[in-house]
């Protein structure tokens, strides 16, 4: 319930309490009870009341009978309230974060695709077969522990190593995981990330949507910001840092994967600003160990 219209919905109900003192009727319990009451069928029941209060006299004469639209709605309403029985906080509470979780996973599971469909990516299914990275796993498995707190303090992860390591992997297990909480958590790749800046151009749409969408959600993960060949741009690093610098404005997680030797390669890779705003508050995890590739191709890696 919106708070300019609490104070109008109390005074509903203490005129309703009012009028059944006058004229009684059906549904006088369920209003005498309503804090028990779910707030949206309350606020339905109390509105259809004030319909009929708005009929009596100046005298305080009882109101004429209900009008037949009006009796229905009230009618409509108590049968909806009886269903549904006493407001509980705690079910209803259990409900919305089952509705956010649902969403949030929805959404997800359409930015990475089949790959990294949600039945086939969490860190228990993750498959070791290097002692590195048992400790990358162990340390992400202690950060689900308090997720949403980490989360909400804003707190960046960065996986950094070389091709082939499973950083997009685990980069998705945290990002279902954060949606497991309910918490709104979207991924892009870099290079679509700069595709869809670059089709702005010739739509002639802002980027100023660009950036509202992706601020948006909680957690944003994002994978190989950089290009495989060249450098950003002047263009590329730009927007990047305005996508970032809004989010560490509000205090939103951003997540990312590179193909980085070494944190001073990010660094001259992505430019000063945009990593140290990437790094800042960041869980910094090194993933180098032999890639998953030339171990399924079973040749020795160089």
């Amino acid at each position: 319930m919106a708070e300019a219209e609490a104070p109008r919905i109390h005074k509903a109900i203490d005129a309703a309490r009012t009028l059944a003192e006058l004229q009684g009727g059906p549904g006088l319990k369920l209003i005498q009870q309503s804090d028990r009451l779910d707030p949206d069928v309350r606020a339905d029941l109390m509105k259809a009341y004030c319909e009929r209060l708005k009929t009596l006299r100046p005298s305080g004469e009882p109101a004429p009978r209900l009008s037949k639209a009006t009796g229905d709605a009230v009618d409509r309403i108590l049968e909806r309230a009886l269903k549904n029985g006493p407001f509980d906080a705690e079910k209803a509470e259990l409900a919305d974060q089952a509705k956010r979780r649902n969403a949030a996973l929805k959404w997800l599971g359409m930015d990475h695709g089949r790959r990294y469909r949600a039945e086939v990516v969490a860190l228990d299914k993750y498959q070791i077969y290097h002692h590195d990275q048992r400790q990358v796993v162990e340390r992400l498995t202690s950060l689900l522990l308090d997720l949403p707190a980490f989360v909400n303090d804003g707190q960046g992860l960065i996986f950094y190593g070389p091709c082939g390591t499973g950083k997009d992997h685990l980069l998705a297990c945290m990002l279902y995981a954060a949606a497991g909480h309910g918490l709104t958590a979207r991924w892009i790749n870099g290079r679509e990330l700069a595709g869809q800046f670059r089709d702005r151009i010739d739509t002639g749409r802002r980027d100023e949507d660009q950036f509202r969408e992706l601020s948006q959600p909680q957690v944003l993960g994002i994978s190989d910001p950089t290009p495989p060949v060249g450098d950003l741009g002047e263009w590329n690093t730009d927007n990047l840092y305005r996508l970032l610098d809004r989010r560490y404005s509000d205090q939103k997680s951003t997540w990312v994967s590179m193909n980085a030797a070494n944190l001073e390669e990010a660094d001259a890779k992505l430019s000063t600003p945009v990593y140290e705003r990437f790094r800042h508050d960041a869980e910094i995890l090194e993933c180098f160990w032999p890639s998953f590739r030339e171990r399924k191709r079973g040749r020795r890696p160089t």
